[in-house]
């Protein structure tokens, strides 16, 4: 793939503070429109901070627009629904700079990643392709483009918990600042998806094709000649495999498949490698598809939707302390009965936080439900044990009888000290918490 662009651009200082709160420790690179740093906050978490200087930024955008259009698309982004998308922790203006703050990724780019280790077994490459349609499907349903979708903007890490499976990593797909000023149309979620083709035979070839009209017999060529790992692969799979590339880069409009078939055919060549893998070894116990939500939980989070930015800064925070909390944006996928998930997810947490708000008081619907199988759970613990962890985040006042008789937990103003005593909490009953910040 090529290499990106980049402009001269004046690099920030090391200990530089950004909006009173992030504190640059490392320059990790410049692009066309800014540069990326490691900064770290006042407990010590590391993000990735990307800088965008106002007298760089005007050359190309008047800035009261770029500034308008920086913050509505990064509304927009924090309602979209993919564990792949990496969506912005914070967003604003500082002085002479404009900022987006995401999680630090310690991992490598996609990119590197091939150049490092040399192209991917299929499974590997499926795992990250149906992912990163995953993140365009969460784009495009709020009517925003990618627009320059490339192996630089895809990070490949290691699962934050242990995983029995090699081919399990995290992917997530960086959002580019300039893609705001694209205009959402057929033509530009078609571009997406030939791009993510292009990226998709690099994975499984190291070949980049130009935008030319390919066939499957080309394809195929390549694949055998470029991917040892293709070896041992049943002819029909790898058949499979060439057509899948072949309808991402197509051009004709008939054979343009959309994102959610193009979805759904690599689940399903996923599950074809996994079939043969099963045949080809003898094995000792039997894989089993489970509910996500089977799986054990330290925390479970409830919350009004109104009150959606601050569940995810709380999962946020408990995960960077090695919390593994159950949050329905981020654990729920397409497909699943979410009522049914959720109901296995607060049998399996060790905890229930309720965020309580003036919104989700009074509010009818099921985040009530969720309060009352959490309440019909504390009942089968005992009384002396902490379960249910009522949370404010205004000044509210609970009207059931049950949440009276518990301690509750604010988290306003200083969401830092109440999220101090949480952690206290949980560390009574034994979940293990990490580097925990001292007040």
């Amino acid at each position: 793939m090529p290499e990106r662009k980049t402009t001269k651009q004046k690099i920030l200082s090391i200990g530089i503070l950004i909006a009173n709160r992030y504190t640059i420790t490392q320059y990790l690179g410049s692009g066309y429109w800014g540069s990326v740093y490691k900064a770290a906050d006042e407990f010590g978490r590391y993000f990735s901070v990307k800088i965008f200087p106002k007298d760089h930024i005007k050359r190309y955008f008047d800035i009261e627009d770029f500034k308008e259009q920086l913050f509505n698309t990064s509304k927009l982004l924090l309602n979209t629904q993919s564990n792949s998308l990496l969506i912005p922790y914070d967003v604003g203006e500082d002085a002479e700079l404009f900022f987006i703050v995401n999680d630090y990724i310690e991992g490598l780019s996609l990119g590197s990643k091939i150049a490092k280790d040399g192209v991917l077994n299929p499974k590997q490459a499926l795992i990250i392709f149906s992912e990163i349609l995953s993140a365009l499907h969460a784009l495009h349903s709020v009517k925003t483009i990618h627009g320059d979708l490339n192996t630089h903007d895809i990070f490949i890490s290691a699962p934050r918990f242990s995983s029995p499976y090699p081919d399990f990593f995290e992917v997530k797909i960086e959002w580019p600042i300039h893609s705001f000023g694209f205009e959402f149309s057929q033509k530009k979620i078609q571009d997406d998806i030939h791009s993510l083709g292009v990226i998709f035979l690099y994975m499984l070839t190291g070949v980049s094709l130009p935008r030319t009209p390919v066939n499957s017999l080309d394809i195929l060529h390549v694949l055998k000649s470029k991917n040892p790992h293709l070896n041992n692969i049943e002819n029909s799979t790898i058949d499979n495999l060439s057509h899948l590339i072949c309808d991402v880069l197509s051009d004709d409009p008939i054979r343009k498949s959309s994102v959610e078939i193009l979805f759904n055919d690599s689940i399903s060549l996923i599950k074809s490698l996994e079939k043969q893998e099963l045949s080809d070894i003898e094995h000792t116990h039997q894989i089993e598809t489970t509910s996500v939500s089977s799986e054990y939980h330290d925390v479970f989070i409830s919350y009004a939707r109104e009150d959606i930015d601050s569940a995810r800064q709380l999962f946020i925070f408990l995960r960077d302390y090695g919390v593994k909390g159950w949050l329905d944006i981020e654990a729920l996928l397409p497909g699943q009965n979410w009522e049914n998930e959720i109901s296995v997810a607060i049998n399996n947490s060790r905890a229930f936080i309720a965020l309580m708000s003036s919104h989700s008081v009074n509010k009818k619907g099921f985040v009530q439900k969720e309060l009352r199988l959490a309440l019909q759970e504390l009942d089968k613990h005992p009384p002396d044990r902490i379960y249910f962890i009522p949370a404010r985040l205004d000044d509210c006042s609970p009207s059931h009888t049950r949440l009276q008789e518990i301690q509750w937990v604010d988290l306003f103003p200083d969401f830092s000290s109440g999220f101090n005593q949480i952690l206290k909490s949980l560390m009574a009953i034994g979940i293990s918490v990490k580097n925990v910040y001292e007040a």
